[in-house]
């Protein structure tokens, strides 16, 4: 059996033999080997960008430095992974300094306007000169955005639904750059026909016409998000069944197109699905919330096929979900928001696929969170949208997975999604809300860590669904696409600039 840990190491121990000599017996008892002292492992001593930093910008070069001189033997073998969340897999070089003790990681192009960007040193790719052990290191960060205005102009709204089709309940949306042409696409789920659909950039910010493609076995699906699962460098998919057991694996072909691979069965009501390495093996693996089965479901992939290793219970109705690291030791972690027990939890990594639950604190019916730096001090903290509540919650992490809670926000009606991003372009986070009974998305303005309701309305149809914040039309600055789902529609707002 191999330690993970050091393998160095080798196998652990079975335990002395027991030699018993008769009075006959006249040799010697040879003693056994000392057990060699484990090597220390390779610590990574800094980052930059520094893990949660904001307004990075966007051709940042990536140094990684050690504690000690990297193997030289080594250094050909060195894995670093870095996908933007709408940018996608991040083409890179990497190079070590001539003391050996530092990485320098560029990338082959931009990443996309203030986005969140994770980094990952794959472990086992790296060691000391005398045989230490590295166990890899993943941190995130965000993105710079283009000097930006809170005043966002409808441009454009755009149906969902075939010409003649029923409804079919548009709820969710991921704006990856699914076919490499650095424009951020669209895929949206829908509960009613049981599919998503694909909308292509048409490389002015706009789309016109779309993809459909079935969930197997769907049941309301909804809750996504993307990453490269089988490391071939375009961005696939997980989707999560509302009102069914199942989350549905996609993988993207490169070119725009999605094909459904695997069904993970999560137990009753997956509301909430996360992507993150659990051991920083280069692989992106899934933690999904089973409201119904009142659990957190736990799945490692491996080159893209993912299988169960365990289940937590961290409160009654496990329902959102939101990574990032809390305590600052490389490994990912994620927020969970409960809404029976109207918690949201921290789960930390321990970095072998389990988790300890650290912090706790009451928060309301958190129906969505999001995650990121909202105060500027380095620390990831967490922001939840609390349905039956109406209201917003602002929970400051305290650096060691607990969390404190710095502010609440009334909302109007029903508040079902939420997002996070430099609206702005002053270096820190905004918060986009989606109210559902007032039809409104709703900016609340970031004040050096506190928050305050803009008088800005941006108005849906009919029921204000979700909405996402990126940068549609690449003039730097990011732009909002809301969803009703009562009317499958699409609206399409411009950041006005600065």
């Amino acid at each position: 059996m191999t330690n993970r840990r050091n393998p160095a190491l080798g196998g652990f121990l079975s335990g002395t033999a027991l030699v018993v000599c008769a009075a006959a017996c006249r040799d010697p008892v040879t003693p056994p080997d000392p057990v060699p002292e484990p090597l220390p492992l390779v610590a990574v001593q800094s980052l930059s960008p520094a893990p949660n930093a904001l307004a990075v910008p966007r051709d940042a070069e990536l140094l990684i430095t050690f504690d000690r001189p990297l193997d030289d033997a080594r250094l050909d073998a060195l894995d670093v992974r870095v996908f933007g969340r709408w940018s996608g897999v991040a083409e890179v070089t990497v190079h070590a300094d001539e003391q050996r003790r530092t990485l320098r990681i560029r990338t082959a192009k931009a990443f996309a306007a203030g986005e969140e960007v994770t980094a990952t040193l794959v472990a086992g790719s790296y060691g000391g000169a005398a045989g230490e052990f590295g166990l890899g290191h993943t941190w995130s960060f965000r993105t710079a955005s283009s000097r930006g205005s809170f005043a966002q102009r409808g441009i454009a709204t755009l149906p969902v639904r075939r010409p003649g089709e029923a409804h079919i309940q548009t709820y969710g949306a991921y704006a990856g750059d699914l076919n490499g042409d650095g424009w951020s696409d669209l895929i949206l789920p829908n509960e009613r026909s049981v599919d998503i659909r694909i909308f292509l950039n048409d490389g002015t910010g706009g789309y016109s016409d779309f993809a459909i493609v079935p969930v197997p076995g769907g049941v309301d699906p909804s809750t996504n998000e993307g990453a490269d699962l089988d490391g071939d460098g375009d961005i696939d998919l997980v989707v999560g069944n509302a009102r069914g057991s199942l989350a549905a694996v996609f993988f993207g072909d490169g070119a725009g197109g999605m094909a459904h691979v695997q069904n993970l069965e999560v137990g009753e009501g997956v509301r909430g699905v996360c992507l993150i390495d659990f051991e920083n093996d280069g692989d992106a693996d899934l933690v999904a919330t089973a409201f119904g089965a009142d659990r957190v479901a736990l799945f490692r992939n491996s080159g893209g096929t993912f299988a169960r290793v365990g289940t937590v219970d961290v409160g009654d109705g496990e329902w959102s979900c939101a990574p990032g690291d809390v305590n600052g030791d490389g490994l990912m972690d994620v927020f969970i928001g409960t809404r029976r027990s109207d918690e949201v939890v921290t789960l930390v990594s321990r970095g072998d696929g389990t988790f300890e639950t650290m912090g706790r604190i009451a928060s309301g019916d958190a129906w969505m969170l999001a995650s990121g730096d909202l105060d500027g001090d380095g620390r990831i903290d967490a922001a939840a949208v609390n349905g039956a509540a109406a209201s917003l919650s602002i929970l400051r992490g305290g650096g060691d997975g607990t969390l404190s809670l710095a502010g609440e926000l009334p909302l109007d009606g029903f508040p079902l999604a939420i997002d996070a991003g430099d609206l702005d372009g002053d270096g820190d986070l905004e918060i986009l809300a989606s109210d559902f009974d007032s039809g409104r998305f709703v900016i609340f303005e970031n004040l050096g860590g506190s928050f305050e309701r803009r008088p800005e309305s941006l108005a849906a149809r009919t029921a204000a669904s979700c909405a996402i914040l990126h940068d549609r039309d690449n003039d730097g600055d990011l732009d909002i696409t809301g969803i009703d789902e009562i009317d499958d529609l699409l609206f399409l707002f411009e950041n006005v600039g600065g």
